[in-house]
């Protein structure tokens, strides 16, 4: 019972990481900008969704064959470089909206597209996947395999993976709908804009930031930040989400009393 509490425990701060939050995050923003805010309360999820499915499979065949994953290390090795990509094409993204709409040219904050709702499910269960390719992700779960198949059965590497993914689900899912909120009073009057605004070039910074720290210690291992750290970075982000939150209820509560 204490070791599944622990499973679900590390998935729940391995969903507070900050590559999690800001992909989350950042890609959420971008929907919204091009009027595809319906998925945003659920992005969280399916990117938890499609991040668990990876791990549970690498904890699986851990747990059926060591002799696979070391055969299979080479190519682990490059796939490590897509989550890296990824947060640098959603940075991107939220920058070419962000200065589109300082030039002058507004996007508006269109109704959701339910033709695109599936598409975009599919997007984020995709994008959670690839980031789960990161190494020392995928030795984590690898060593989880080893050590349910020791301890128990291939059933026991399956739950692991099942409780893990969970943990994630909630974590993720908290800070999508928490963005989900900040999203639907964007449009209220201009200080909450200008909040969301500032939001978006946070998340932009950090989605940057940590691109460029996995990115050097692909070359300089040492460089690797710890996983306190890193629960630490994304933490902040969420905050960053909450206090932008908060301002804007001050700001619509304000507005309210002086009507």
């Amino acid at each position: 019972m204490y070791g599944w509490l622990l499973v679900f425990v590390l998935g729940l701060k391995h969903g507070l990481a900050a590559d999690h939050i800001a992909a989350i995050d950042g890609l959420g923003m971008h929907l919204t900008r091009q009027g595809k805010s319906g998925i945003v309360p659920w992005l969280g999820t399916f990117f938890a969704l499609g991040h668990g499915i990876v791990i549970t499979l690498i904890i699986s065949i851990t747990g059926m064959s060591a002799m696979h994953f070391h055969l299979t290390k080479h190519w682990i090795h490059w796939l490590s470089w897509l989550p890296i990509l990824l947060l640098f094409v959603i940075a991107f993204l939220n920058v070419k909206l962000l200065i589109g709409n300082h030039s002058g040219h507004r996007h508006t904050f269109a109704l959701p597209n339910k033709k695109n709702s599936a598409s975009n499910s599919l997007s984020a269960l995709l994008i959670g996947a690839c980031f789960a390719m990161f190494l020392d992700t995928l030795a984590d779960a690898a060593s989880w395999g080893y050590s349910a198949a020791t301890s128990g059965s291939y059933a026991a590497a399956l739950c692991t993976g099942a409780v893990f993914t969970l943990g994630m689900l909630v974590t993720d899912t908290i800070d999508s709908r928490l963005l989900a909120k900040v999203i639907r009073k964007a449009g209220l009057n201009e200080n909450v804009r200008k909040q969301r605004r500032l939001l978006t070039w946070i998340v932009v910074v950090f989605s940057f930031a940590i691109g460029m720290q996995e990115l050097i210690s692909q070359f300089f291992p040492g460089f690797k930040i710890s996983d306190t750290e890193d629960m630490i970075i994304g933490g902040l982000l969420v905050l960053a989400v909450a206090k932008v939150y908060i301002g804007i209820y001050i700001s619509i509560s304000e507005k309210k009393s002086i009507l």
